[in-house]
């Protein structure tokens, strides 16, 4: 008797033991994949949404596709004669910018997708020159770059989109250059209500100079230096600006630059060189996409706040990613990849 007691009591503690265990093992088994995000199964290599939220944009060779923001349906496409370098919207989403084929950038109105200016800008030995649009659409700038001989010298160039002339010309500096016929990094962006234009470059040359330049648009003249390089960042309401900073010997910083009180705030994270690096404020300022430095095939994604610097999203993506975008919501993020055409793009939802 007492061993049939036994028994029946080391079997009633096993099946507690398990029943105990059960849930948590579906937990975990029932426990999403952070770090895959939901994946677009029909985009390929880039993709970002559209400032106003309305579309969800990627492009590859010689075609841009708009699709709705959940990358289920297709909306729009655009074909040049060209293969595509580069995207620029404007803050609003009602004009964009594309440089394609050797030196031409073609500016287009939404929603109508009209074409209001094809512009030609020969380029010495690039196939584009790093660009910006103007908040209200009606300038584009871009920086000519001349690195074929043993100076490298740099340009800011000025054209009126309306009449498709270029206005401006306006001397950035000249520095010597080890490597003739390569091209620095180069960053480029309009404070998005449009008085401020900044520039910054990224050589791995000691001697370089590694200067953010702001050049304020209404008075005429260059404005603030201070060290900084790409990539260049703004929010959409231009209160926030982010931009890398080398701290010390191959260690870099995001510096965040609070506009309306000219405040700066260095990052403790570490990030990517300004070659691989990628930045997105969200539209409101409040939040801060970037990625890290590779490591073991992959690279961490943090977003966090800008006003308390706390952490919101914490993920290992592929190495491949190397571009962030904020939906105007700020509450999902697209990361996708421009050196690799095969990768899927994939998004992020957060509470903000």
């Amino acid at each position: 008797m007492r061993e049939s007691l036994k028994i029946w009591l080391f079997c009633l503690l096993l099946s507690s033991l398990f029943s105990l265990n059960l849930p948590a093992q579906a937990q975990n088994q029932a426990k999403p994949d952070q770090s895959a995000g939901q994946i677009f199964t029909k985009l390929k290599g880039r993709a970002f949404y559209s400032p106003d939220g309305h579309y969800l944009v990627s492009y590859q060779n010689t075609q841009i596709d708009f699709w709705d923001t959940k990358g289920e349906v297709f909306k729009r496409q655009l074909r040049f004669s060209g293969a595509i370098h580069s995207l620029n919207f404007t803050p609003d989403g009602r004009h964009l910018a594309v440089s394609s084929g050797q030196g031409v950038y073609e500016v287009f109105r939404l929603p109508a997708f009209k074409k209001i200016a094809h512009l030609t800008e020969a380029a010495e030995g690039m196939v584009s020159y790093p660009f910006a649009l103007s908040p209200d659409g009606q300038y584009l700038s871009l920086v000519h770059i001349d690195s074929q001989s043993s100076q490298i010298k740099l340009q800011l160039r000025v054209w009126h989109v309306p009449s498709q002339r270029r206005i401006q010309a306006l001397r950035i500096g000249s520095f010597a250059n080890p490597l003739p016929g390569h091209f620095p990094s180069v960053g480029l962006a309009y404070h998005p209500l449009g008085q401020f234009l900044s520039t910054a470059l990224e050589w791995p040359n000691p001697e370089t100079p590694r200067d953010l330049m702001v050049y304020d648009i209404q008075r005429g003249r260059w404005r603030y230096w201070l060290p900084g390089s790409p990539p260049l960042a703004y929010s959409q309401n231009g209160r926030y600006f982010a931009y890398l900073s080398l701290q010390a010997k191959d260690q870099w910083r995001i510096r965040l630059w609070h506009t309306p009180s000219k405040l700066l705030k260095t990052l403790p994270q570490a990030i990517a060189d300004p070659q691989s690096a990628s930045l997105s404020l969200s539209p409101q300022g409040d939040q801060l996409a970037f990625l890290g430095p590779a490591h073991m095939n992959h690279r961490q994604l943090t977003v966090l706040s800008t006003a308390s610097l706390k952490v919101l999203l914490e993920v290992q993506l592929p190495e491949a990613v190397d571009t962030l975008s904020f939906h105007s919501s700020a509450r999902s993020l697209v990361a996708s990849s421009l050196s690799n055409p095969e990768f899927r793009p994939r998004r992020y939802d957060f509470k903000r």
